[in-house]
């Protein structure tokens, strides 16, 4: 049922090693070439800040390499309007709430494609490190743009991680960077980015490790005595590997090809009751995906954007503190995810764009728990939009479909659900001069309860209804 926790890691080495060959060939071409220079267009942050009708916020270029921060969750804390929550030490989940309406109600976007937890629906944004990301951006409602993912349109608020394109001084081949945090409590942070130039094409490879103990001194007190004391099974071990392959085609569509690998070992340090120190409870996480998506030339009439991704989530607890007939508590889930996505834009006239967005998504969630229900669940998204701009007003409009089937292998499933929801949003600049904008949206969308909340054994309630949210801003 489940797979050794080092096979997606030993996967990635070998697709590694397979390239290997081809950056040294790459090397020793003594063919005649004529190297053209490389053109770069640079669209304006702030005009893209002034004209989303939806509130958005950016960090980007030098201002994420000036912050002292390890993670994703660090740097969002710049964020208004949002709650980080922080479940204790450098290992510790760490997820975003937008407008206090729930960590669940925030897609995590990675290079495009939504990040996906069926099991729980949290996203640890603790595991995304800085170090291979170019750009981090919040949108409330959702992004100002037609030729996205229909899941780009079936969340309350959408948080878009980006990670940097290789680029290439004149002549120029190879790119090669090594760094090394540390901090307190034990903290070792030593990184890796590799990119080369393989004839047409762009390779990047990133690794990082991140050791520490949690070992920090707190005050306790029990009203008898008053004492300094030490944390314990706060530690993480974790090793993060990506690679991507990045492509242009004649027509200068662009495309690119990207494989990641998380795995992680920590304690779980408990709450300090009745003179109890000392924790022994585990976790274990590998989390592996590979990803592609292919994007038409952007100056087409007809644009599309095609993406797919496969990714596989292995969680391990041991609780040696619990003892049962079957021994130690020792829970294992696994859950997988295949996901397709086709989007389509036309545009009819200088003003006047339409798109059609159709995703796929199918999950499935394993577990060795007694009597599990083994949930599948299939899910249909069809997001049909449209936008009117001009240089002071724009309008976009979107009605999204919803198709949802779960089917267990034991007990009862939650059955198929139906919704349609719409989005309306404007902008409006009424001064010529001043940078002043009125903006305005309208946003309802609904979420299924998670396969926990639907079939943990004998806490799950297959009956619950869906979340419904209505936005006004």
């Amino acid at each position: 049922m489940f797979k050794n926790k080092n096979a997606c890691l030993g996967f990635f080495c070998s697709f590694m090693a397979l390239l290997c060959p081809m950056v040294l060939f790459a090397q020793t071409d003594t063919a005649k070439t004529e190297q053209l220079k490389e053109v770069q267009i640079k669209a304006n942050r702030l005009q893209q800040l002034q004209s989303s009708a939806t509130p958005v916020q950016l960090l980007f270029g030098n201002e994420l390499k000036r912050m002292n921060s390890l993670s994703v969750a660090d740097a969002i804390r710049y964020f208004s309007g949002v709650q980080i929550k922080d479940y204790g030490g450098i290992g510790g989940l760490k997820t975003i709430n937008v407008r206090s309406m729930g960590s669940n109600h925030t897609a995590v976007f990675y290079d495009g494609v939504q990040l996906g937890n069926a099991q729980n629906g949290q996203i640890d944004l603790g595991r995304y490190s800085l170090d291979n990301i170019e750009e981090i951006a919040l949108y409330s409602g959702q992004k100002n743009d037609l030729l996205m993912p229909a899941r780009g349109f079936a969340s309350a608020s959408s948080l878009y991680l980006k990670t940097p394109f290789p680029k290439f001084e004149a002549l120029q081949n190879r790119n090669f960077r090594i760094s090394l945090k540390g901090g307190s409590f034990g903290l070792v942070n030593p990184a890796l980015n590799f990119d080369q130039k393989i004839g047409k094409l762009a390779l990047n490879i990133s690794a990082e490790l991140l050791n520490a103990n949690g070992k920090y001194k707190y005050r306790y007190t029990n009203s008898v005595y008053d004492t300094t004391v030490v944390r314990h099974n706060t530690d993480i071990f974790s090793k993060r590997i990506e690679g991507a392959l990045y492509g242009v085609t004649a027509d200068s569509s662009k495309w690119h090809v990207k494989i990641y690998n998380y795995n992680s070992e920590r304690g779980v340090p408990g709450a300090i009751v009745a003179n109890k120190y000392d924790f022994t409870q585990r976790q274990w996480d590998d989390n592996f995906f590979v990803q592609s998506s292919f994007q038409s030339r952007a100056d087409k009439k007809y644009q599309i954007l095609a993406n797919a991704k496969y990714a596989y989530d292995y969680t391990r607890y041991l609780d040696p503190d619990r003892i049962s007939l079957a021994g130690r508590l020792n829970n294992k889930y696994a859950q997988q995810e295949w996901y397709l996505s086709l989007a389509q834009e036309y545009k009819l006239n200088s003003f006047w764009n339409v798109s059609l967005s159709t995703d796929y998504i199918r999950q499935r969630l394993d577990a060795n728990l007694y009597d599990f229900a083994y949930p599948t669940r299939q899910t249909g998204l069809v997001a049909l939009a449209t936008k009117l701009y001009w240089p002071k007003f724009n309008i976009q409009g979107n009605i999204l479909a919803t198709f949802i089937s779960d089917e267990v292998e034991s007990n009862i499933p939650a059955g198929n659900k139906a919704e349609y929801t719409p989005t309306i949003m404007a902008s409006w600049k009424p001064f010529n001069q001043a940078d002043f904008r009125l903006r305005a949206f309208y946003k309802s969308i609904f979420r299924m309860p998670t396969f926990n909340d639907l079939y943990y054994t004998f806490i799950g309630n297959s009956n619950l209804d869906p979340e419904y949210t209505n936005q006004y801003n």
